[in-house]
Formats: structure tokens, sequence, C-alpha cells
């Protein structure tokens, strides 16, 4: 318990400098490492779904797809060009042309996987490399807070199960100590960012929703799979699905907040 506490404390702490460090550093840093968080989060999401046997997706082919609709987008947005978008158009077509020919059960089912992994997951980690770096790293500490007060808040008070059918040990008591925490976090916030103290806070109570809404979703997807965790990306957290779950949901709300009232 201890070990695998401090095992997961140090990976925490070295993902958290990463990400924070590549997100104020410069722009071309933090799209690349929002980029790899989303593609590494479509292929453990297609490679569960393959080990399941529902359906035989092109786990690298969608990798690579993500890969280059990313870099089209940043180019396309960089320029001020859109003429890198038609480039995404061939691709899909493409996509569709390799299925007929492939010759496998369910492939109605693979492609609708393979574009599902990329909206569910990649697509959050594109709108965030419209906001600044600044930004992004204020919403991952008010999901983080959230995360580490209803953890807490639900080990030390949790009596009240939230959702036991999807998490067993997640109860109202954590779900609303974390809600607490993300927005004190949010009004800290408030001093630093533009946007004011109402509206931080605010953004704080609706980022903590969707992140629990996100949390659930995922341990919905792992209970249809019949697996514990999404995979073992990151040391003393599982899968990149684990520990960005709660992200994917928040980051297109906040991207809607930030355009509307804080940018």
């Amino acid at each position: 318990m201890i070990k695998n506490l401090i095992i997961r404390s140090i990976s925490g702490l070295v993902m958290a400098s990463l990400l924070i460090g590549a997100l104020i550093l410069t722009e071309i840093s933090g799209f690349i490492v929002l980029t790899i968080v989303g593609v590494l989060s479509v292929y453990e999401f297609l490679s569960n779904i393959n080990k399941s046997e529902r359906a035989n997706t092109l786990v690298w082919y969608s990798c690579i797809n993500s890969i280059t609709i990313s870099v089209l987008l940043f180019l396309a947005t960089s320029n001020n060009d859109v003429r890198y978008f038609a480039i995404i158009a061939p691709i899909i077509i493409i996509r569709f042309i390799v299925e007929i020919f492939r010759n496998k059960k369910n492939p109605i089912e693979s492609i609708s996987y393979e574009i599902f992994a990329m909206i569910y997951a990649l697509l959050p980690m594109l709108l965030l490399t419209f906001i600044d770096g600044k930004y992004v790293v204020a919403l991952l500490f008010i999901v983080w807070a959230n995360d580490v007060g209803a953890y807490f808040t639900g080990v030390t008070l949790g009596r009240h199960k939230l959702c036991e059918r999807l998490s067993p040990k997640k109860s109202w008591e954590g779900f609303w100590g974390g809600i607490i925490v993300a927005i004190t976090v949010a009004f800290l916030i408030s001093y630093h960012l533009e946007g004011g103290v109402t509206v931080w806070m605010i953004t704080g109570g609706v980022i903590a929703l969707s992140a629990v809404v996100g949390d659930l979703f995922e341990s919905m997807f792992k209970r249809s799979l019949e697996i514990k965790d999404s995979g073992n990306m990151i040391p003393g957290h599982g899968g990149m699905l684990d520990r960005f779950d709660a992200l994917f949901f928040a980051a297109p709300l906040f991207y809607m907040i930030y355009i509307l009232l804080l940018r």
C-alpha cells in the first residue's frame, strides 16, 4: 500500500512537471505534449477494444491519422491558412476504402470505434491547444484539486455511494469534497489570471462536475470490457485513460468558458 502510494506520487509529480513545463514553455511544446496525451489515449482505447474482440480496429493507423490531423490543425491555425484542412478529407476517405478490402468482421463497428476514440480522447486535447498555456495549467490544477479533494474526503467521511454500479469506492461525501476543493482552487486562481472571482468559482464548479462525469464514463467503459485498468503506461496510475479521463470531459467545457468569458 505504502510502496504503491510512493510510486503513484512520484510518477504523478513527474507527469505533472512535464505537462506544466511544456505548457508554459512555448506554444509548440504545449501542442506536442497535449497531442502525445491524445494519441496515446487513442492507442490505449482501441487496444482495449481489440483485446475484447468487439471489433478489429486499425490501432496504429488511427494513431498515425491522429498525429497527422493534429499537425494539420496546428499548421492551419499557426499560419492562418485553412488549406491545410483540405488534406483531412482524403485521410477519412482512405480509411473507408481500407475497410472495404480488409474483409474483417464488424467493419462498421471498427470504424465507429476509431472515430469515437479520436472524438473522446484526441479532440479535447486539441481544443486545449487553442488556449493560452497558463489557463490550461489552471484547468489542470482545478481537475487535480477535485481529484485530491474527492479522494481524501471520500476516504475519511465517505458513507453514501455515488454510483456503486460503476465505481463502488466513490461516495457523495467525496463528490462534494472534490467540488469544494476545486472551487477553492479556482478562487485562488482568479487572483492570478483574468476573468474575475465569480467566473472562476463557477468555472471550478463546472469543471469539477464534468470531471466526475468523465471519471464515471471511463469506469463504465472498463466495466463494459471487464478490465480493471485501461493500461499500465503510468506507474501507480494505470493507463492514460485512467489518468486523463476527467480531463477529456472537462476540456471542451473549459474551452467554451475560456472563449466566452475568460479570454
